[in-house]
């Protein structure tokens, strides 16, 4: 990330220096060993592999399309990532709105791309 851009973040989107670092630099912060990068990439490709047949049953059809299954992972993942940072820093309201905000938009996107790949849900909506 470029210093305009981590500039432009902090003064005028009030963005936090160690967020925007954390950002540039993906998931992990900079000082992170080697060790701990190869932990925490193993650790997602696990939960991936455990994940799988749980949205294989959810998607029916649709499961067929990797970027769907991909999709609807990597979102709720973040979600739930977020959300476990989020209480290590400070005790979190509860978020059954957001929640269902998110699983909503999720489910449409899903249906959305599946009617156009002709792939069923087994969703009755």
């Amino acid at each position: 990330m470029s210093e305009k851009s981590e500039a432009v973040l902090k003064s005028r989107l009030q963005v936090p220096g160690p967020l925007i670092k954390t950002e540039a630099h993906g998931a992990t912060p900079p000082a992170t060993s080697e060790a701990t990068k190869r932990a925490v990439e193993e650790h997602g490709r696990e939960l991936t592999r455990v994940w799988r047949p749980l949205f294989s049953k959810a998607l029916g059809e649709a499961a067929k399309d990797e970027d769907l299954v991909r999709y609807a992972f990597l979102t709720i993942r973040g979600y739930l990532s977020a959300g476990t940072m989020a209480a290590r820093l400070a005790p979190q309201r509860p978020d059954g709105a957001i929640r269902t905000l998110l699983l909503r938009g999720v489910a449409c996107a899903i249906r959305e791309r599946a009617a156009e790949a002709g792939l069923g849900t087994g969703d009755p909506h």
